[in-house]
């Protein structure tokens, strides 16, 4: 088991190719022992959930724009597929199809490494154990801001409306992942700057924003940006 987790993105490769070639088997059955409409529904609404998860996820964890959508749709006929074929199991099957998933389940990288306490990113892929508090204090504090995100821009007001916004948001990102008080100083400094700088360039927008009582996460663009403005009350 050592010896998989030591080439564990090889085996997760492996793992994922047996598990495709499984969820199109069962997707295969499906189409055979189920109606067709019954067929497109339930792909319809895995997509349409996965694709929502997706989207939740990642708005709350980073830029959602800046995520390919291939990615977000390949993820999701991923998981249409293979809701399709646990239902084709399920008809074929029956009960056996718990043994079948647990296996599945047991068998994939991210248990695996788990159960031998190896530190896995989503992808599979290995990664080093979190530093401790005392190391990252060390970490000089350009490897900090690069680490996070870069919270001192050359110059805020070399920044476009949409860009101003947008960094607002991810800094509320980047201070919920510091995990060292460089780092968190760095990253409130960084959202005064944003601030300051909202203010500066429309300060009737900018006291409309603060009067909402927006959340530490919120988008001032909802007032700063003309083009996402509500009309005024």
């Amino acid at each position: 088991m050592f010896v998989l987790v030591d080439r564990l993105p090889t085996y997760r490769r492996m793992w994922t190719i047996g598990a495709c070639s499984l969820a199109v088997l069962g997707a295969a059955c499906a189409l055979l022992f189920v109606r067709p409409t019954t067929a497109a529904l339930v792909v319809v609404l895995s997509f349409t959930i996965a694709t929502g998860a997706q989207l939740s996820i990642r708005l709350a964890h980073e830029d959602g724009p800046g995520v390919p959508a291939h990615e977000i749709i390949s993820l999701s006929l991923g998981a249409a597929v293979a809701v399709l074929g646990v239902v084709g199991y399920a008809m074929t099957a029956g009960l056996s199809t718990i043994a079948l998933l647990a296996v599945v389940a047991i068998t994939s990288p991210w248990v695996l490494a788990y159960l031998t306490g190896t530190p896995v990113s989503l992808t599979g892929t290995p990664r080093s154990a979190p530093r401790s508090a005392e190391q990252t204090d060390e970490i000089p504090d350009a490897t900090i801001r690069a680490k996070i995100f870069d919270p001192t821009p050359p110059d805020v007001g070399e920044l476009s409306d949409e860009e101003l916004c947008r960094a607002w948001r991810k800094s509320f990102t980047a201070l919920g992942e510091a995990v060292s008080a460089p780092q968190r100083e760095a990253v409130v400094n960084a959202r005064l700057a944003y601030l300051d700088e909202l203010e500066r360039r429309n300060p009737e927008s900018f006291a409309r924003w603060i009067e909402s009582g927006p959340r530490a996460a919120g988008d001032p663009g909802r007032f700063m940006l003309p083009h996402q403005q509500p009309p005024p009350g």
